[in-house]
């Protein structure tokens, strides 16, 4: 499933060309949509994501994707279509999705299927209290931004999921376990996690893994045999996503359990 970031982008390439072709694409792919006069954009973002559940949104991109051609022939001065067309490409492959020869594939053959990781856990970050001034959900859309900045910044884009991912870790030790303040020390991530491992706020095997989603992001990090600069970039960020989505979500279960 699209996350909410790529709906966006394909609703800015879309609302560069006239209403009837985002109504036309839209409606031949059974999504529901109604443009007003001036507020083109937002109607088309609206129609995506209200129904960014449903497989039309899917076979949608698929379509911009596989006629790509035709569509930046119909847009003058071309460079509108390519720079859009671009961006649509960076926010899919953060998704977990590659344009190849025009076709539309998903890194891993199950992640069509599956909900956006990111999409959920700045939900859920927004419906904690982990970060009252914004300042993780910033650090994600930051890591975002940085992968798709031309040229990229992949430094970047894993040095904020990284610290992304401290920053949960640090407030669920400072909100759930702090009576001891000399127990740990909350700038240094090892100890971070370790004083919630002995808390019981997770296992030995869970602290491990943790630590080593760390130190991938890390800078100097080794990058793995066979993957490029930016295979290795969207890997990392994907792990550092999904474990702070399983900080989150163990931090809600455990505010449920008080």
């Amino acid at each position: 499933m699209p996350s909410a970031r790529t709906l966006a982008s394909l609703a800015q390439l879309l609302a560069i060309f006239p209403s009837q072709t985002a109504v036309v694409l839209l409606s031949k792919h059974g999504l529901r949509i109604s443009i007003e006069t001036g507020s083109e954009l937002l109607d088309i973002n609206n129609a995506l994501r209200d129904q960014a559940q449903l497989v039309g949104c899917l076979s949608v991109l698929a379509e911009v994707v596989r006629t790509n051609g035709d569509l930046s022939s119909q847009v003058k001065p071309r460079y509108r279509f390519t720079e859009r067309f671009d961006d649509l490409q960076r926010c899919l492959l953060l998704d977990g999705f590659l344009v190849r020869e025009r076709e539309l594939v998903p890194v891993d053959p199950s992640i069509s299927d599956s909900a956006p990781v990111e999409d959920d856990l700045v939900a859920g970050v927004k419906a904690s209290a982990l970060d009252p001034d914004g300042d993780i959900v910033g650090k994600l859309s930051d890591s975002a931004e940085s992968f798709r900045r031309n040229p990229p910044d992949y430094n970047a884009c894993l040095a904020n999921a990284r610290v992304a991912l401290e920053a949960i870790a640090r407030e669920i030790a400072l909100r759930e376990f702090s009576s001891d303040p000399t127990a740990y020390d909350s700038a240094k991530w090892g100890s971070i996690v370790a004083h919630l491992r002995k808390q019981s706020f997770f296992t030995v095997e869970e602290e491990r893994g943790l630590v080593g989603v760390y130190a991938f992001l890390s800078p100097g990090a080794h990058r793995p045999v066979g993957l490029t600069e930016e295979e290795a970039c969207r890997l990392g960020r994907s792990m550092a996503l999904s474990m702070c989505w399983y900080l989150v979500r163990r931090y809600a279960e455990h505010q449920s359990a008080k």
